[in-house]
């Protein structure tokens, strides 16, 4: 559908298309308790595959810092991803 939140995401900000599969709600969930948990290995798992590194980052641009994974930007920001 042209219409879908990934296309039109797409659009806008030039997301990939590898993106595609992960753009789901199943993974924010995931990702969004791993935060609550400050789980870092399993921020170290995600990084190590390229899409979901995209994804994520890609996520994080776009999500206001207010309420968005302290845990995880602590995390990333003093990791070799920085």
């Amino acid at each position: 559908a042209s219409g879908d939140m990934f296309s039109i995401l797409t659009k806008l900000y030039g997301a990939q298309e590898s993106w595609r599969p992960l753009f789901n709600a199943s993974l924010e969930m995931e990702f969004e308790q791993a935060d609550r948990d400050n789980n870092t290995a399993k921020f170290e798992q995600w990084f190590q595959d390229e899409n979901t590194r995209g994804y994520l980052m890609f996520h994080l641009k776009m999500t206001s810092e207010e309420w968005a994974w302290t845990n995880f930007r602590n995390w990333l920001a003093q990791s070799k991803y920085a």
